[in-house]
């Protein structure tokens, strides 16, 4: 009886407390002080600073959104860049000397166009096929509901001949580069590069790891580096191709055709693993 005594004194107590949390709670909901919750993920660019590249492939954005594809042990590492025609030279042994470790390589075509590919295994050449099911390959689209920036002004197809700087030799697929082609690319260019400032894109990613084939996704020789046929470089760093591709279940990436023009290239190193 005592014991049930004093809990019936207690109670005025318990029910003020209570009282008193839920106040509390009501009045920090209402505080300016109390941040919100971001209602996107944060955006973190993984790649280091490289002064020496002028001409960017990526955006931030999308250098974020590619990061985020990759194995989960990579994720958090940062991205060197390791060769890049414009800073290294146009030479497949300068980019077998340079690059190593897992990497991502990344073309933007004389349209404008962005695609690339996430690499597992450092490229050699060899005779062989190599790599594991982690590669994959990728393209930047334009986001559903978006319109697309190659269809700003004319067709991005239209264009078909890269830009040639002072100096620099004409791609094998191109004998001329006349003033309408370099206005065309750099028009479809600045579309592309608006389309990616204001976020209207997404990265369309295409992965090989459980096809049935167990084709290995990396093969290079002397003449040229794919990652099955969904992307395919050649030693002058000039010229590529896409095709669907049996080994990612992929479509085409480039929306050029199968064959493209490569207005620039890059490969960067995740993480500072060295391979031979």
């Amino acid at each position: 009886v005592p014991f049930l005594g004093l809990r019936f004194l207690l109670q005025p107590i318990r029910m003020c407390s209570t009282a008193s949390m839920v106040v509390r709670a009501r009045r920090m909901q209402r505080s300016p002080e109390v941040a919100a919750l971001p209602a996107t993920p944060v955006e973190v660019d993984p790649r280091l600073p490289c002064t020496a590249l002028t001409r960017p492939i990526f955006t931030s954005f999308v250098a974020s959104q590619v990061r985020d594809l990759l194995p989960c042990h990579l994720r958090y590492s940062d991205w060197e860049l390791v060769y890049s025609p414009s800073v290294h030279g146009t030479s497949m042994n300068t980019f077998y000397r340079c690059q190593g470790g897992p990497n991502v390589i990344v073309v933007r075509d004389a349209a404008g166009h962005i695609f690339g590919g996430f690499a597992n295994a450092p490229w050699r050449a060899t005779t062989t096929g190599y790599g594991v099911g982690e590669a994959f390959v990728f393209a930047v689209v334009p986001e559903a509901g978006k319109v697309d920036s190659s269809q700003c002004g004319h067709h991005a197809s239209n264009s078909g001949s890269c830009r040639v700087e002072e100096g620099e030799p004409l791609s094998p697929l191109s004998t001329t580069a006349t003033e309408d082609d370099e206005r065309q690319l750099s028009h479809d260019m600045e579309c592309a590069a608006a389309a990616d400032d204001s976020r209207a894109v997404e990265v369309k990613a295409f992965w090989g790891a459980h096809h049935p084939s167990g084709l290995p996704p990396q093969w290079s020789d002397t003449r040229m580096l794919g990652l099955g046929k969904a992307l395919v470089v050649f030693d002058d760093f000039l010229r590529g191709s896409s095709s669907a591709c049996e080994t990612f279940c992929s479509e085409p990436l480039s929306q050029s055709g199968t064959d493209f023009v490569i207005r620039d290239f890059e490969c960067w190193q995740v993480g500072d693993e060295r391979g031979g």
